[in-house]
């Protein structure tokens, strides 16, 4: 398989209905994706979403949480999950179901009025055990082969609100990245 290149960047997605989400900009490479998406009821979030929504709780009001494994070529190349506040998946409720449409969640967010901006940052990690729930495993990694991860924080540029927060998993031999 090729090696990936990502290119983060919302202005990069002028024809958003025509394209594959963030893969648009990978010529020549088939994306599939496995996805599922979780009503956030009855908790609180953890981890980096946690850190950037601070402290919520949405036991009364279902946040979402979607999770994905993509692919190139059958080969998985990403983990990845993306945590959405109440507020924005009652501004754009398509984004709790399976399949978003054309431009993927981006796109039901620029549907809903909200005008795109991101922030990211990528560290290098390593595969961790290599249980039935681990990245490793979706990844087909080994337990401490080189993995980039990648936090990815869309936000409203008018309201500055965070609309979703996304951490992902790479095998660093695969991907690599440029943002702009």
């Amino acid at each position: 398989m090729q090696l990936i290149f990502i290119n983060r960047t919302m202005t990069g997605r002028a024809e958003r209905a025509d394209q594959r989400g963030v893969y648009a900009d990978v010529p020549g490479v088939e994306v599939t994706t496995d996805v599922s998406s979780t009503a956030m009821v009855g908790g609180t979030i953890g981890g980096d979403a946690a850190a950037i929504f601070g402290d919520v709780n949405w036991l009364n009001n279902a946040g979402t949480v979607r999770r994905r494994v993509a692919s190139a070529q059958g080969v998985p190349f990403q983990v990845s999950t993306t945590v959405f506040p109440p507020e924005v998946v009652t501004a754009a409720p398509q984004i709790a179901q399976q399949d978003t449409g054309a431009g993927g969640f981006l796109s039901r967010l620029e549907d809903a009025g909200f005008e795109l901006g991101h922030s990211a940052q990528l560290t290098y990690a390593s595969a961790g055990d290599l249980d039935k729930n681990s990245v490793s495993v979706k990844l087909t990694v080994e337990r401490g082969d080189a993995l980039w991860r990648e936090v990815w924080t869309v936000q409203d540029v008018t309201s500055g609100q965070t609309l979703a927060v996304t951490e992902s998993f790479y095998p660093a031999h695969l991907v690599g990245f440029s943002y702009a």
